[in-house]
């Protein structure tokens, strides 16, 4: 039995685990065989701590990537009652650029839809049963994130989200023949899309309006996402005519699912932003 069963995780123990967690995804990454058995068992020997004891933790750290909007380590679903420690020394290796080299991996832009059509798939059942820890962990890790700066690679990702959903509504309505909306088809800039509440306005074969938001992550398909008040606005307004497209795993073989208001049947929305007047 480990010695160390019931202590907390110290700093060293942290950073190794960490370290294994970034070993194992990149080579996931990089679809190169590996033993995640082969893994704990090495952990066992330089930490002392137990089989169980390590499988949790690393399902702790995938928790912690799911919120960063990172890729997991695949067979680790999230564990959200996670240490103090944990969540600082992963937060700190993402702003320190300990992943980018598999961020940069994943970011290669895929191929036009035309070429590779999305393939869509059902969207994740909804939890309505989080507990008080799952949710104020959450809270902790979102702050800063959630509108990301022009030199942040999560704005990176947003835009090729974007870009390969218009390419996809163009090469659509070509595809069926109305090459007269898929001219019209319309990508916003990033003032009009903060103003209108979506990323692109398309149309059905009909002709009707579609206006359609992305949310681009290179992780899971549960990753969380984030909505500012206008775009909750316009889609309640628009029920009829606004979809969400979620858009995960994104790379050489992106996949999605799509979400139509009222969204809240779909997600558990936590707000995390409040505007402060005078």
């Amino acid at each position: 039995m480990s010695e160390n069963k019931g202590k907390p995780w110290n700093d060293h123990e942290i950073e190794s685990i960490v370290s294994t967690y970034k070993e194992m995804l990149w080579l996931q990454v990089l679809q190169h065989k590996y033993s995640k058995i082969d893994f704990n068992r090495a952990l066992q020997r330089k930490i002392d701590r137990s089989k169980s004891s390590i499988e949790f933790k690393h399902r702790n750290i995938s928790a912690i990537m799911s919120v960063l909007q990172l890729p997991e380590v695949k067979g680790y679903f999230p564990a959200h009652n996670f240490q103090k420690a944990l969540l600082e020394c992963v937060v700190d290796w993402e702003r320190n650029g300990m992943f980018q080299a598999i961020i940069d991996r994943l970011m290669v832009r895929p191929q036009r839809p035309m070429d590779s059509p999305i393939i869509f798939e059902t969207p994740p059942s909804i939890d309505r049963h989080r507990d008080e820890k799952t949710i104020n962990a959450t809270e902790r890790l979102i702050k800063g994130i959630h509108f990301p700066s022009y030199n942040d690679w999560r704005y990176r990702l947003n835009k090729a989200g974007e870009e390969y959903i218009y390419h996809s509504e163009v090469d659509r309505l070509s595809l069926a023949g109305r090459q007269d909306l898929s001219s019209k088809v319309q990508w916003l800039t990033d003032f009009e899309s903060d103003d209108s509440g979506f990323d692109i306005q398309s149309f059905d074969n009909f002709g009707n309006d579609r206006f359609i938001e992305v949310k681009t992550t290179i992780g899971a398909k549960y990753n969380p996402f984030y909505l500012t008040a206008k775009e909750y606005s316009v889609s309640a307004v628009n029920q009829h005519s606004y979809s969400l497209i979620r858009l995960f795993e994104f790379g050489t073989n992106p996949k999605a699912f799509k979400l139509h208001p009222p969204l809240n049947d779909h997600v558990q929305l936590t707000p995390t932003v409040y505007e402060a007047k005078f």
